[in-house]
C-alpha cells in the first residue's frame, strides 16, 4: 500500500511541546508520503515494512520513519521474531529548556533505534515461556535557538545558556512462564533484568550505547503471582447441598 498527503497540512497550535501552562507554540505544516507491506501472517514466515517521509518547508525540515518486523514459526511449539523501529528528523522545531520567564525552543535533529528480539515456546496448550530483549536508542541534538513568544511564534536567540542535548539508552530482558492449572487458573512467574544509560554524547554511535547500556548498574526483579478463578455458584452451591444433607434435629 502507499500514502501520501497531497496538500501542505496547515500550521499547528501545540499547547504541550513548551512544558510550561499559558504557552503555545506554532509548529510549521508539513507534508508526508510513505508506504507499506505486509505478508501472509499465517504462513511459517512472515514480515512487515513500513517507510513514511514527511517534509516541513519551513527550516527545511525533514524526517523519515521505517519499521520492520519478522516472525518465524518452526513448529506448533517455537517461534521467534525481531523488530525494529528507526527514525531520522532533521531541523525538527520542539522544546529546548526553560529559563524563566521564556522558553527556549530549538531546531533538532533526533535519531531513535527501536530493536526488540522475542521467543515463544508453549510445552503445551496450558503452559508456555515467552522471552523478550529490547534495547531503545534516543539521541536529541541541537542546532539552533528560538525564544518563544507569547503569540506562539519564536525569535532567534543568538547565544543558548544551556545545553540541552540529551542521548537516552534503555535495555531490557523479559522471561515470563505461564501455567493454566484450572479453568481461569494461573500461575506466572517473571524475571526482569534492566539497565539504562543518561549522557551528552550525541556523536557515539549505536554500537558504543548498546555496549555502555549492557555494562551499566542493573537492576533485577523475580517475581510468583498466582491467579485462581473461585466460581461463587459451585460455592453457594455446595453449600446449599450440605445444608441439605444436614441431619434434621428431633
Amino acid at each position: 500500500w502507499f500514502y501520501s498527503s497531497p496538500e501542505l497540512r496547515k500550521e499547528s497550535q501545540d499547547f504541550y511541546e513548551p512544558r510550561m501552562s499559558g504557552k503555545m507554540v506554532r509548529l510549521p505544516g508539513s507534508w508526508m508520503q510513505g508506504f507499506w507491506i505486509n505478508s501472509n501472517r499465517a504462513k511459517k514466515f512472515s514480515a512487515s515494512i513500513e517507510l513514511y517521509h514527511r517534509i516541513a518547508p519551513r527550516y527545511d525540515a525533514q524526517g523519515t520513519e521505517l519499521s520492520w518486523s519478522t516472525n518465524y514459526r518452526f513448529n506448533n511449539k517455537l517461534s521467534a521474531g525481531l523488530s525494529s523501529y528507526m527514525e531520522f528528523f532533521n531541523k525538527t522545531l520542539g522544546f529546548a529548556y526553560i529559563e524563566e520567564p521564556d522558553v527556549i525552543m530549538g531546531l533538532r535533529d533526533r535519531r531513535t533505534a527501536d530493536n526488540v528480539f522475542n521467543v515463544k515456546y508453549n510445552f503445551n496448550n496450558k503452559m508456555g515461556l515467552t522471552f523478550r530483549l529490547r534495547h531503545y536508542w534516543s539521541k536529541v541534538d541541537y542546532t539552533r535557538f528560538f525564544t518563544l513568544l507569547d503569540d506562539g511564534n519564536v525569535a532567534d536567540l543568538s547565544v543558548a545558556s544551556q545545553n540541552p542535548n540529551t542521548n537516552v539508552n534503555f535495555f531490557n530482558i523479559d522471561m515470563n512462564y505461564t501455567w493454566q492449572f484450572a479453568p481461569g487458573s494461573f500461575v506466572n512467574i517473571t524475571l526482569k533484568t534492566a539497565s539504562e544509560l543518561f549522557d551528552q554524547y550525541v556523536r557515539e554511535k549505536y554500537y558504543y550505547n548498546l555496549r555502555s547500556t549492557i555494562q551499566s548498574p542493573q537492576i533485577s526483579t523475580f517475581s510468583i503471582k498466582v491467579i485462581y478463578f473461585l466460581d461463587y455458584l459451585d460455592l453457594k452451591g455446595n453449600k446449599s447441598k450440605r445444608a441439605s444433607n444436614s441431619p434434621i434435629p428431633g
